[in-house]
């Protein structure tokens, strides 16, 4: 079977420039592709066309489970401030940092979100969103507690041991996958709308109607 080399040529470029992206340039903390990817997507179906790429970051400044808001966000900042030391990306890039976190809404109920930072020093804009919440079973959260030393240094921040890790084994599943076998919803997914609001309220921010 022959195969018109020009058609296929052309075909294989409309693929990259799908894939590549336009003019808007995304960089993602994490080599993550369950963070990575559905950033990709959100910002192509907000933008029509984004180029998003995922850094590795090294964060030692809050604990492994961070616990509460200002713990969750702290990490955050710590992923972009580490993605912002790396020498070969442009000072001015856009962002965009995902971190998990427990939160405790009334006595011994747990659940599992995720804060996502935008951070576009070139136009000043500064976004913060929040994932759905996943609810943890108390008795997961208490093993993690009861895991963690009392003198592990960032104490203050959370825990030693991480939710997931402890939900992951119980549910035998991948660690990132134990989101999905717990309500059906993939962690890939919710991360995704959540993503998806932040980048239409970024669109709207930089381009004003």
């Amino acid at each position: 079977m022959l195969v018109n080399v020009k058609t296929y040529m052309r075909a294989l470029l409309k693929v990259y420039i799908s894939d590549s992206g336009g003019d808007m340039e995304i960089i993602v903390a994490s080599d993550k592709d369950v963070k990575i990817s559905p950033v990709r997507q959100a910002f192509q179906t907000v933008f029509g066309k984004a180029t998003v790429t995922g850094v590795s970051v090294e964060t030692s400044a809050v604990a492994a489970q961070p616990v509460g808001f200002a713990a969750g966000v702290r990490g955050a900042e710590e992923r972009i401030n580490s993605a912002r030391n790396i020498p070969t990306l442009p000072k001015d890039i856009p962002i965009i940092a995902v971190e998990n976190f427990l939160l405790e809404v009334g006595e011994d109920k747990w659940y599992d979100l995720g804060v996502i930072l935008l951070n576009d020093p070139k136009r000043n804009v500064n976004l913060q969103t929040f994932t759905q919440m996943t609810p943890v079973p108390s008795q997961i959260v208490t093993m993690a507690q009861e895991a963690t030393p009392e003198d592990y240094p960032l104490k203050w921040s959370g825990l030693s041991v991480t939710v997931g890790s402890l939900m992951a084994n119980s549910l035998q599943v991948n660690h990132n996958e134990w989101h999905h076998a717990l309500t059906g919803i993939s962690r890939r997914d919710i991360i995704l709308l959540a993503v998806q609001s932040l980048a239409g309220i970024y669109k709207n921010t930089i381009n004003p109607v």
